[in-house]
């Protein structure tokens, strides 16, 4: 990956908490790579089509494994924001990994555009009529989009 120029001056130049401006800098040019998915969700541009669901009881289970797989996603976001990030800055003193933080902000990225997927699944998926509003819960808030 090319570093922008910005992120370049803060490494060289190394500022007062410079790991933080660079993390938060690399951060925002990475999901910056996400506005298109975004515009996506925001149009409800769908791509991708999941196999339909035909029958009442399967959208149990159906819903059952997407709460699962959101659920997975903001927990790996939860680790790296709780666990790993702290990690990669490092103790006061001493010098933060940029490596590390580098992966932290691509992994943030790709959680990121994953949740925006799973979204747009919510949006994409057939599913019988007397079901759907059930459905439409799972993204009544619009997280994605508040942003």
């Amino acid at each position: 990956m090319a570093l922008s120029p910005n992120i370049l001056q803060i490494i060289l130049e190394k500022p007062d908490a410079w790991e933080y401006i660079f993390f938060i800098q690399i951060l925002l040019e990475f999901l910056g790579e996400a506005d298109e998915l975004k515009k996506d969700l925001r149009y409800e541009i769908i791509l991708e089509f999941p196999n339909p669901i035909t029958e009442d009881g399967e959208i149990f289970e159906w819903i059952s494994y997407k709460y699962n797989q959101i659920l997975k996603l903001t927990n790996g976001l939860s680790n790296l924001v709780n666990v790993a990030f702290p990690e990669a800055i490092g103790d006061p003193g001493t010098r933060g990994d940029i490596d590390f933080l580098l992966y932290i902000a691509e992994k943030w990225k790709s959680i990121y555009c994953s949740i925006i997927k799973w979204e747009l699944e919510l949006i994409s998926i057939s599913v019988p009529e007397n079901t759907q509003e059930l459905v439409y819960s799972l993204r009544k808030d619009k997280p994605i989009l508040n942003h």
